[in-house]
């Protein structure tokens, strides 16, 4: 069972208002390796396993990525860009991304790959503290 705190993880506040990277951080949100697709994964592996541990633990994290999301689409909104299940190129989001064979240990295998790929070799990285003020020297804003 899920409780909703009305308040995010984190505090989001964008000083300065750009659509171009609202339009970037919609990939995060619904792309490929967004945290839409981390938090499907994770909770709809809770289902395929007998251990109550284990099923706890994915629970945890799958919540978790619920809160990393909303985290996301407040930054987007807050750019000025419509929030929705599309990645920044306006590709749907889909259940694809979160293939799940049962077999646990090969099904979160390619979560860990996609967290390794978006820390190092993404084209920008959003690091919502300092976010603010890389807008202003970023080359990787759209042209």
């Amino acid at each position: 069972m899920f409780i909703h705190k009305k308040e995010l993880l984190r505090p989001v506040k964008v000083l300065e208002p750009d659509p171009r990277w609202g339009q970037i951080i919609l990939e995060q949100y619904a792309g490929a390796d967004s945290e839409a697709t981390a938090l499907n994964t994770y909770l709809t592996q809770r289902f395929n396993t007998n251990i109550p541990e284990i099923r706890d633990l994915l629970e945890d994290i799958g919540t978790e990525e619920i809160s990393h999301w909303e985290m996301v689409a407040e930054l987007a909104r807050q750019h000025g860009v419509v929030v929705k299940m599309r990645d920044a190129q306006g590709n749907p989001w889909s259940s694809t991304y979160t293939d799940v064979t049962g077999n646990i240990i090969t099904d979160l295998f390619p979560a860990r790959h996609a967290y390794a790929r978006k820390s190092t070799s993404t084209r920008c990285s959003l690091n919502t503290t300092t976010l603010s003020t890389s807008l202003r020297t970023s080359s990787c804003l759209p042209r």
